[in-house]
């Protein structure tokens, strides 16, 4: 996939969070190490009886570091980041005031869509360790229900002038489901075709486009 999402007329738009500094990429190469050595501790031993002390060590950083990264156990285990969380309200916030929300959903989504995709070493691994440990899929149903939640409160701010509190608010909430749905969809197309999600996502479009979803 590009480095910047498209429009249905194909034109680009600017996607701050696909374009990568050595910085950067060096950070999310640092966290990848961390969240992968964490998920290889549950894997062999379980959540439960895994410390910090010990990712930090298989990681090759100390707690200091890993906590300043991560914050918790939890969400090193997870991947899940307050950093990354801000990152992707922040796309939205920063989004042109006359663009169409669903343009902007529609960044929103490639973004994520390119960032987990540079996770692929550890999804698989991810899945095996959430089948073992159902306590996670509460706390990640919690991590995406507080995304969803700022999102739409980001959206619904947007849309207020033009549709009035009330039904901004509704589109909103119509907005961020919709792109939580098209998310779902294309997980669901990568494992039933066995390839990358930004090989995934543009299936996804082909077939939403195309009105094949709608026979």
């Amino acid at each position: 996939m590009s480095d910047t999402a498209a429009t249905d007329n194909g034109k680009p738009l600017d996607a701050p969070a696909c374009h990568e500094g050595l910085r950067e990429r060096k950070k999310r190469e640092s966290r990848e190490a961390m969240h992968l050595a964490a998920l290889e501790l549950v894997a062999e031993h379980g959540f439960e009886q895994v410390t910090v002390d010990q990712i930090a060590e298989r990681a090759g950083v100390s707690p200091r570091t890993l906590f300043n990264y991560w914050g918790t156990k939890e969400a090193v285990v997870l991947g899940v980041d307050t950093e990354n969380v801000r990152t992707f309200v922040g796309m939205l916030e920063e989004r042109p005031a006359g663009e169409a929300a669903r343009d902007s959903m529609r960044v929103l989504i490639e973004a994520h869509v390119k960032e987990a995709s540079m996770r692929s070493e550890s999804r698989n691994l991810k899945k095996h360790v959430m089948m073992r440990e159902p306590q996670l899929i509460q706390i990640v149903a919690n991590r995406n229900k507080e995304v969803s939640m700022q999102l739409r409160d980001v959206l619904a701010q947007r849309l207020a002038p033009s549709l009035g509190e009330e039904r901004a608010r509704d589109a909103a909430a119509i907005h961020v489901s919709r792109a939580v749905a098209t998310l779902r969809s294309v997980y669901a197309i990568a494992v039933n075709r066995n390839v990358d999600l930004a090989e995934a996502l543009p299936i996804f479009y082909d077939l939403d486009e195309s009105g094949s979803l709608d026979l």
